[in-house]
């Protein structure tokens, strides 16, 4: 949901901006559903001053990643609320599976 509201208030021509430990194989799966029409760049951020990156618990260092989402056309609203209801009625019914599983549904 705070996509969507991101979303939502980003005027075209606007740009929203993401700071995150997710990698990009689970943010873009989000940042890119049909239900945006987002164009997203994706940048690793460097590490602290001093070289220091913080771990995960399995002491795997974790970068901070930037995604700038631009937002460059109108929508079509009716497209909009039907791939939104879409999405939010599968993370609904299934909350603890991937977005990636969402192929993996269609073929079912």
């Amino acid at each position: 949901k705070t996509i969507k509201e991101a979303y939502r208030l980003t005027a075209v021509g606007g740009v929203f901006i993401s700071i995150s430990y997710h990698k990009p194989r689970d943010m873009m799966r989000w940042l890119k559903h049909p239900a945006f029409t987002w164009r997203v760049d994706h940048s690793e951020l460097p590490a602290e001053p001093g070289g220091h990156l913080p771990e995960d618990r399995k002491g795997r260092y974790q970068a901070n990643h930037l995604y700038v989402c631009h937002k460059d056309t109108y929508d079509d609203p009716e497209r909009f609320r039907d791939a939104w209801a879409r999405l939010l009625d599968r993370v609904q019914r299934q909350p603890d599976t991937d977005i990636s599983d969402e192929e993996d549904e269609k073929k079912a």
